[in-house]
């Protein structure tokens, strides 16, 4: 597996050029490369076991790709065209694009894809850079500035990080590496993202009536900042784990309110460390406050209670999980990226299994109080259209 990482993205163009050069991975990764275009380049590959393909999104561009030993030549030749030579084939361009406008036309007609608009609309306040498409901005899609955004992105290889994770032989990679990596352009400049005030908006419950199932669809989000380092992470990570067997217990056994509720958070460095705590649910709809209400309840309880047998139930979990994942190419590769992005030294990958070992009943209290604060959640709700 490879990933090669740069930040930038599209924080490196200002509000006025931004929906023009939208999809601009895109748009490359379906005209082609080097003398190939898409199609070709498909033929080419037939029989070979590979996966290359670059994007760009709000703070970063990347390269990642996964492949077999025997065809580890050709993916690093991939990567070293997508850099160099990159292709805009207007034809596939259009294509792709009038593909995307016909999947827009319907999405309003989808009750969880307005959802997922809803809900994105309500966390961010209609931003511009975290707006749901609709064929208005996809209409001022602009491939010509996109391809060249493209290319300004990948112009140089200096600042981006490359990690290789896998079976592999030394030798032979480090010949490739030389080849491939080694020559790709360099500049002397060294580019940051740009913070465009992206921001979590805060208190808001919004309600949205679509579809006619008998159901609800909720989620919770709370935004909260936090100090970044392996050791706050873990423990938010682990009381977000204690949160999802609690509800689990109360909401869908005891209540018999909801099949399976989602818990979960997402963690993020840039503009500043922050992390959103996610529940999600699907309930009746006569259910949706008293479940929303039991939720929180929960959360408050959580920042008093001494509940040791949740905390052995996360703290085996995490043992389990801990030795599957060690032997897993993905965790490696997502962890080194990560903590190369941040700065932090890879040494403090290894560190998980003592914070697992560390973690203790006031650590679950204190995280808690700080991270479930109701009064930030941003909740959406999603009704049948026949509530009234």
């Amino acid at each position: 597996i490879f990933s090669a990482t740069s930040k930038g993205g599209y924080s490196t163009i200002g509000d006025e050029d931004y929906l023009k050069c939208q999809f601009a991975a895109e748009i490359v990764g379906n005209s082609g490369i080097g003398t190939f275009s898409q199609t070709e380049l498909e033929k080419a590959l037939v029989g070979k076991s590979l996966q290359v393909y670059p994007s760009i999104d709000d703070y970063e561009e990347s390269i990642k790709a996964i492949t077999t030993k025997n065809d580890l030549e050709t993916m690093l030749q991939i990567v070293y065209l997508y850099f160099t030579d990159p292709c805009l084939d207007k034809t596939a361009a259009n294509s792709y694009l009038s593909k995307a406008q016909s999947y827009l036309s319907g999405k309003g007609n989808n009750p969880e894809s307005v959802f997922e608009d809803s809900a994105t609309v309500n966390l961010f306040l209609k931003n511009l850079r975290k707006k749901p498409y609709t064929n208005d901005e996809l209409a001022k899609v602009v491939p010509e500035k996109a391809f060249e955004f493209f290319k300004q992105r990948f112009s140089s290889a200096d600042d981006f990080r490359f990690v290789f994770v896998g079976d592999f032989d030394l030798n032979s990679m480090e010949k490739f590496v030389e080849q491939y990596i080694g020559a790709l352009p360099q500049s002397s400049v060294s580019e940051v993202a740009t913070d465009r005030n992206i921001r979590y908006s805060h208190g808001n419950t919004k309600i949205y009536k679509k579809g006619k199932e008998d159901r609800s669809h909720v989620r919770i989000v709370i935004p909260t900042d936090f100090v970044w380092s392996t050791s706050s992470r873990h423990q938010i990570r682990s009381t977000v784990e204690a949160l999802d067997i609690k509800v689990n217990e109360v909401i869908r056994e005891k209540m018999s309110g909801v099949y399976s509720p989602s818990v979960y958070q997402q963690f993020s460095n840039f503009p500043k460390s922050s992390v959103e705590l996610v529940v999600e649910f699907v309930c009746k709809p006569d259910m949706t406050n008293d479940i929303i209400n039991a939720t929180f309840k929960i959360m408050e309880d959580m920042k008093n209670q001494d509940d040791l047998v949740t905390l052995e139930k996360v703290r085996k979990a995490q043992e389990k999980s801990r030795e599957v994942t060690l032997k897993n190419n993905n965790y490696w590769i997502a962890s080194l990226s990560s903590y190369l992005e941040s700065g932090e030294s890879i040494d403090n990958i290894l560190l998980v299994e003592q914070e697992i070992k560390n973690l203790n009943l006031q650590t679950i209290k204190s995280v808690a109080r700080k991270h479930f604060v109701k009064e930030k959640a941003v909740v959406t709700i999603n009704e049948p259209e026949s509530v009234n």
